[in-house]
């Protein structure tokens, strides 16, 4: 990605906007450290979940899990770094 590591943290910290470049992500709302997803599944089914932001260091890196009783249980996280020529 001919892109800077602060330039791709900026894109996916604009959480609202996930839906234009992500599949089946109808909706990602912040409140604080916590993530509302809203998203479609098998047979057009609606999920929604919250998960909370557990790591975040701005242009670096963010983690997230899933937070309270949840359907869908996940946790991950995306890493940005500097590569020769802004890639």
């Amino acid at each position: 990605i001919q892109r800077s590591a602060p330039d791709l943290y900026k894109a996916w910290t604009s959480w609202e906007q996930l839906p234009r470049f992500i599949d089946d992500v109808e909706a990602v709302e912040r409140n604080g450290s916590t993530l509302t997803w809203t998203v479609r599944g098998p047979g057009n089914q609606k999920f929604t979940w919250d998960a909370e932001i557990i790591n975040e260091v701005p242009d670096r890196v963010i983690a997230w899990r899933t937070k309270g009783d949840s359907d869908v249980e996940n946790a991950g996280s995306i890493a940005f770094r500097e590569r020769p020529f802004q890639r």
